[in-house]
Order: C-alpha cells, then sequence, then structure tokens
C-alpha cells in the first residue's frame, strides 16, 4: 500500500507524508502537530535552511513570534 503523500510549503514538492515535518498553527504560535483536529502544514528537511522559510511560516501564521532557532527547536522536538 502506498504512503499518503504531501506537499511542503516552501519547494511545492510531493513527499511522502513520514519523510516531512508536520507543523500547525494555533491560537497564534506555531507547534508540532499533536492533536487529531485542526489544520497543519508540512515542511521537507531540504526547506529547513531556505532563506524563504520563515516568510512562508509567518504567511500562514501572522500573530507569531517566531524565530528560525525556534523553528529548529521545534525540528528537534518533532524528530524525538
Amino acid at each position: 500500500m502506498s504512503q499518503p503523500i504531501r506537499m511542503c510549503i516552501n519547494c511545492r514538492g510531493r513527499i511522502e507524508q513520514h519523510s516531512l515535518i508536520r507543523l500547525q498553527c494555533i491560537d497564534g504560535e506555531v507547534r508540532p502537530f499533536r492533536q487529531n483536529s485542526g489544520r497543519s502544514f508540512y515542511i521537507c528537511h531540504n526547506c529547513l535552511e531556505d532563506k524563504k522559510i520563515m516568510r512562508k511560516i509567518m504567511k500562514i501564521c501572522p500573530k507569531a513570534k517566531f524565530q528560525r532557532e525556534d523553528l529548529l527547536k521545534l525540528v528537534e522536538e518533532t524528530m524525538s
């Protein structure tokens, strides 16, 4: 059986879901996806170093006070 395919918000590449980092915006905060409800977005590992990624995240979650270091911490948290 094939894996679900999802799209990275930055490069728009279509990649298997298990290979992507899944985040969501709740109450103006970007968080790892932990709930079974609500909208989320995906980032591929190659785009973590892209300078445009922060602009894309801020477009999805405009009220967030979010820096590149916060993104890297979220990724570490998601991977563990």
